[in-house]
C-alpha cells in the first residue's frame, strides 16, 4: 500500500474522531449550562456578590459596589494608592475567612487587627484583598494588585483548603464551576481526568480526612508556592508573613486539635524559604470549638468560618504577634 492510499484509508477514522470530538464538546457545554441553571436555582433570591473575571486565573471576582464591596470588588473601604505619612500599611490577602464571611465587615479579623494596632499606638492601615473561595493560585493573582498599594507588610492568610483546584476540586461553593468559561470544555474535561488521576496517585498513602489529604497530595505544589511567595517578597523588598488559619472541628477543645501536624509542616515549609509564620491556632488555645463556631438553623456547623468571637481572638493575636516587627520597621524608617 502506498503512503497516499494509507492516508486515504485514515480519512474515515479521522472524520469519526473529529465528529466525536465535536459531539463531546457540544454535550459538555450543554451539561455545564445545566449545572449553572441548577446553581442559580439554589442561590435564587440572594444578592449576587461575584462576577466573572477577565483574569483567567482568578475566574471570578467580587462585584464593585455590591455586598459591601469597595471600588475594586473587595469587602473593604476604598484606600488611596498613596498612604498617609507615618502610616504602616498592611495588605491582607486571603479567601472568605479573611473576608469575614458570616460576620459583619467590622468584625472580621482584618478590621480587628487594624483597630487593636491603632489602640496600641501604631498608625496601622489594613488593606483587604480577599475573595470568597479563592485558592492559593487565585490569591497569587492578587499579589501585583497588593504590591501596587506599596504595603509595608503583606499578611498571607492561609486556610487548609487553599491548595484545592478552584474547578476540579470545587472547594469554593461551586463558584469556580459556575464562572469557569474554558475555550474548550472537552479539553478541560480531559485535563480534569488527568488532574484527578495524578492526585489519586500522589495521595494514595495520604490520610482520609479531606484537609489532611489535600495537604499531603499537594505538598510539593505548596512548597513551590511558598518559594514563589518568598521570591516575590524579596523582589519587592516587602516582607510577607504567612498566617495559618485553623479548621473548626465539630466538637472538642482546640488543645486537642487534630490537624496540628499539618500546621507544623506548613510552618516548616514556609520557614525553609524564609517566610515568617504566625499560627492563629494559638489564638484559640484552651477554648472549645463551639465557642467560635457559626451554627446553622439545622444545627450544622461551618468548619471554616469563625463567628465574631473567633475573629476577635485572631485579630488580637495577629496584632500582638506582628507588633514587634511593625514597631521595629517604623523605628528604622525614621
Amino acid at each position: 500500500m502506498t503512503l497516499r492510499h494509507a492516508l486515504y484509508a485514515l480519512v474515515p477514522t479521522l472524520v469519526v474522531v473529529v465528529l466525536a470530538g465535536i459531539a463531546a464538546e457540544v454535550y459538555l457545554r450543554w451539561d455545564r449550562a445545566q449545572v449553572r441553571v441548577a446553581i442559580e436555582r439554589k442561590v435564587a433570591g440572594r444578592e449576587r456578590c461575584t462576577q466573572a473575571s477577565f483574569d483567567p486565573v482568578r475566574i471570578y471576582e467580587g462585584i464593585p459596589g455590591k455586598c459591601g464591596n469597595n471600588a475594586l470588588g473587595f469587602r473593604d473601604r476604598d484606600h488611596a494608592l498613596v498612604k498617609s505619612p507615618g502610616t504602616f500599611r498592611v495588605a491582607l490577602i486571603g479567601d472568605s475567612i479573611a473576608l469575614g464571611q458570616g460576620v459583619r465587615a467590622d468584625e472580621a479579623f482584618a478590621r480587628v487587627l487594624e483597630a487593636r494596632s491603632r489602640g496600641s499606638g501604631i498608625d496601622a492601615e489594613v488593606v483587604l484583598f480577599a475573595v470568597t473561595g479563592y485558592s492559593t493560585a487565585q490569591e497569587f493573582s492578587l499579589l501585583d494588585l497588593a504590591f501596587g498599594y506599596r504595603p509595608d507588610l503583606i499578611v498571607w492568610a492561609y486556610a487548609l483548603n487553599d491548595p484545592a483546584d478552584p474547578v476540579f476540586d470545587n472547594a469554593n461553593g461551586e463558584l469556580g464551576v459556575y464562572f469557569d468559561r474554558p475555550a474548550s470544555y472537552l479539553v478541560e474535561y480531559l485535563r480534569g481526568l488527568v488532574h484527578r488521576a495524578r492526585f489519586r496517585i500522589r495521595a494514595r498513602d495520604c490520610p482520609a480526612e479531606w484537609h489532611a489529604r489535600m495537604h499531603c497530595g499537594y505538598r510539593d505544589e505548596i512548597d513551590r508556592q511558598f518559594a514563589a511567595l518568598a521570591a516575590a517578597a524579596k523582589a519587592h523588598a516587602t516582607p510577607i508573613v504567612l498566617a495559618l488559619l485553623p479548621v473548626i472541628p465539630q466538637s472538642g477543645s482546640f488543645d486537642d486539635y487534630p490537624l496540628r501536624p499539618i500546621h507544623a509542616d506548613l510552618a516548616e515549609l514556609a520557614r525553609r524559604h524564609g517566610l515568617p509564620v504566625v499560627d492563629a491556632l494559638a489564638a484559640w488555645a484552651g477554648i472549645d470549638a463551639a465557642a467560635v463556631q457559626i451554627t446553622a438553623a439545622d444545627g450544622s456547623h461551618d468548619p471554616w468560618h469563625p463567628n465574631a468571637r473567633g475573629h476577635a481572638l485572631i485579630g488580637d493575636y495577629l496584632a500582638r504577634e506582628l507588633a514587634p516587627g511593625i514597631e521595629a520597621a517604623q523605628r528604622s524608617a525614621k
